[in-house]
């Protein structure tokens, strides 16, 4: 089945749409391998180098000391 696009808006609407299922899918794919991995949900995690910071952390098993003077 064809669609049929009559309008730049109709065009518009069809790429937004499609736009988004695809990032969606992408997300939640990139999400389930980060569980599947890490053990880390993606999701709770403002920014992708603080999600880095804590699997790289997991996965040497490096522990910090906090040192007071």
């Amino acid at each position: 089945m064809a669609a049929i696009l009559r309008t730049l808006d109709e065009y518009s609407d069809l790429y937004l749409k499609t736009d988004v299922l695809l990032l969606a899918d992408i997300f939640e794919n990139f999400h389930n391998s980060c569980v599947a991995s890490y053990y880390l949900n993606l999701a709770q995690y403002y920014t992708l180098p603080g999600f880095t910071r804590d699997a790289l952390l997991k996965h040497t098993r490096v522990k910090f000391e906090l040192h007071r003077h």
